[in-house]
């Protein structure tokens, strides 16, 4: 941990020393006192809120399976398939339940899996890719934000389980036995980095290599973990331009892009607990779970560039870190009266940079890196946004208010909307113009 802030130290104190000093004095505006509800409309119209968060959430991990492993006690195994009617196999999945999930889930979702609609036509082909197997590209141009492939799990299995690994192999077996034979063949096909010295065939290394982390089932704390189709085919990078979710009433798998994708280009998204970490640390991560060494863009850089990469990891992972820290400083530049320049009511190197260049440093960081933080980029942007209208910025508001908009939409942050409407109207919301005022809630 000490390494990682050494290097962000480094690199923080490089960008303290290029900021240039404005070229005038600032003179503070009064102290304005916005509405007690700064969602309540004003006689002229109306005020914009910027989504006040929260922007920490605590989510899966970014990896194929979750980062912590809950393990499945369990009891009494069922393999349930649904939807329960027949139906096609690409729509089929399936389950293997404990005792009782069957009955909580469909208690939490009597629809389940409710309908869903994917992409018409595909977005994406699968092909040929080297090295990495099979894998991803986009058959048409997509923006942030846009869906590339939505599909049922071929099936759902517990991560963790707490049973001998003979019974185990059993129970996948059964899995196995009561998917539609189309299924299995496709289930077949899919990688097993760990079967070279086994039989053709290995379904608990199947998993490992190649399942998508859905989180914890109604009625057990175990995590889960399921195979689909295409989506398993998508292959890693430590700077991917796309991510996956899985929501549960559909039971569906959802990849979209986080950063624009040519129609050519392949598709990626990380394996990676925390992408946000030194390359040496990516590395054995990958090859202890998937049993590659990456080569990806960020990973084959050499010499000063390399050094430079982590330092930059550095920092997004420290920005996440003192998350708390960089909420106070953001309050404190407020209260100051948004100046330009450094404050210096802190000494240590970290603390050089005022909240908002902290802001900056941390989003420049993550564009210059290609690794957009799940739980860093809303209250990085957010804080850019708060700042810029605080400072009447109108052009720099509906900047990072329309990234903030399509990123609310790739990671299903909920915000999109709110983000639209500031984007729309920087000189209206809450924080126009606004210096001396406490941070929001």
């Amino acid at each position: 941990m000490q390494r990682v802030r050494d290097k962000a130290g480094e690199c923080i104190e490089s960008f303290g020393e290029n900021l240039k000093p404005p070229h005038s004095s600032t003179t503070l505006a009064p102290v304005v006192t916005g509405s007690a509800d700064p969602t309540a409309p004003d006689a002229a119209g109306g005020i914009v809120r910027v989504p006040p968060g929260p922007y920490f959430k605590d989510g899966p991990a970014q990896g194929r399976l979750p980062g912590l492993e809950d393990v499945n006690f369990g009891g009494k195994i069922e393999i349930a398939v649904f939807p329960r009617t027949p139906a096609p196999p690409h729509l089929s999945t399936s389950i293997w339940l404990y005792d009782g999930m069957a009955a909580s889930l469909l208690a939490l979702h009597p629809d389940f899996p409710a309908d869903f609609s994917a992409p018409s036509p595909p977005r994406y082909e699968i092909v040929d890719a080297g090295s990495a197997g099979r894998g991803m590209v986009a058959s048409v141009d997509l923006a942030t934000g846009d869906t590339i492939a939505r599909e049922r799990p071929l099936a759902l299995f517990p991560v963790a389980i707490a049973m001998d690994m003979n019974d185990a192999r059993r129970v996948y077996e059964a899995v196995v036995a009561s998917m539609h034979i189309e299924n299995q063949r496709v289930l077949r096909a899919l990688k097993n980095w760990k079967g070279a010295d086994r039989a053709p065939f290995y379904l608990k290394g199947v998993v490992d290599t190649n399942a998508i982390g859905v989180g914890a089932l109604p009625g057990n704390k175990g995590l889960y973990g399921g195979l689909a189709r295409d989506i398993c085919r998508v292959n890693h990078s430590c700077s991917p331009n796309a991510r996956h979710s899985f929501d549960l009433r559909t039971n569906s798998f959802v990849l979209r892009a986080v950063r624009p994708i040519r129609k050519g280009e392949e598709v990626y998204i990380s394996y990676l607990h925390n992408p946000a970490t030194l390359r040496k640390d990516r590395q054995e991560e990958l090859l202890r779970r998937y049993g590659f060494v990456c080569s990806c863009k960020y990973c084959s850089l050499t010499g000063q560039e390399s050094f430079d990469s982590d330092s930059n990891r550095a920092i997004i992972y420290i920005r996440w870190d003192d998350r708390e820290l960089d909420e106070a400083l953001f309050a404190q530049w407020l209260a100051e009266g948004a100046p330009k320049t450094r404050p210096t009511a802190f000494e240590e190197l970290a603390l050089k940079l005022n909240g908002f260049r902290m802001a900056e440093l941390a989003w420049t960081t993550m564009l210059r890196e290609g690794c957009i933080s799940d739980n860093l980029w809303e209250p990085v942007l957010a804080r850019l946004v708060k700042a810029h209208s605080v400072l009447k910025d109108e052009k720099k508001v509906r900047y990072y208010a329309t990234k903030a908009a399509e990123l609310a939409v790739a990671f299903e942050a909920g915000s999109e909307r709110e983000w639209e409407a500031v984007a729309k109207n920087p000189t209206k919301t809450d924080w126009w113009g606004k210096r001396n005022r406490a941070l929001a809630t």
